[in-house]
């Protein structure tokens, strides 16, 4: 029988977004009673943010040479609205006419504005700069959900968010027939020594179970794309980086 020392403590952090983990941690708890976790949030993979902390769960292209990095899945990019935005703005049927609509960017942690959403469908690639009255932090993106909700603009969400919302039609995707190009992916962060303690492994293969299953849920697999162009620079709108080509 292991010491419940052993299970003492799990320390995570998470950048992004992880409501597909968070339903799946009573199951957790279920399966390892002994085990405390705690969740902490963070902007960068830096010493200062991430001292203490033994597990990093993050959406994007960090760079992290001194921990083990695992890219353990990706996300997919949804554009959507509620059915009283669309019924009043019209629903897109190519991307160039998110221009003309309320979009709700959101400002990634490292500052940049997302108000560049890239698309494609076949060989034809768009990218389009989209704005509106509001821009909200990645902290604050749930303000951005829901303004959309109440009809006040078109939302980008990752498809594994706001599922119960789309299922009851109280958001509406548009573009179907076109793909993000830009699909962050997930990534599981840990320092070497991590894997030799039990709270710590079991842990990490919980995570990796659950993403998984989220693989399952969908109808084609989601490919992680490259380090996006506006990442690179210091832009400070991804837009920027679109105009700096031309």
């Amino acid at each position: 029988m292991r010491d419940l020392n052993d299970f003492a403590d799990c320390p995570a952090a998470l950048s992004g977004q992880c409501e597909f983990l968070t339903p799946a941690l009573p199951r957790f708890h279920a399966c390892h009673p002994h085990i405390q976790i705690d969740l902490r949030d963070f902007n960068r993979v830096t010493p200062e943010q991430t001292r203490g902390v033994d597990i990093f769960l993050v959406l994007g292209w960090p760079q992290a040479n001194d921990l083990v990095h695992r890219q353990i899945g990706a996300a997919r990019f949804s554009i959507v609205a509620a059915p009283t935005y669309w019924a009043n703005h019209g629903r897109p049927t190519h991307p160039q006419e998110l221009a003309r609509h309320v979009c709700l960017p959101i400002r990634g942690v490292d500052g940049t504005v997302m108000d560049l959403w890239t698309f494609a469908r076949g060989e034809e690639r768009v990218s389009v700069e989209v704005g509106g009255w509001l821009i909200t932090s990645n902290a604050h993106r749930d303000t951005a959900i829901e303004l959309a909700l109440a009809g006040q603009g078109v939302a980008r969400i990752l498809d594994w968010t706001n599922r119960d919302d789309l299922a009851s039609g109280a958001l509406i995707p548009a573009l179907e027939d076109w793909e993000s190009p830009e699909a962050p992916p997930v990534n599981l962060l840990y320092r070497p020594s991590v894997r030799r303690v039990p709270r710590m492994r079991v842990f990490i293969d919980f995570v990796l179970e659950v993403f998984r299953e989220l693989e399952a849920t969908r109808e084609r697999p989601v490919v992680a794309s490259d380090r996006p162009q506006w990442l690179k620079r210091p832009y400070g709108r991804a837009s920027a980086s679109l105009k700096r080509e031309r």
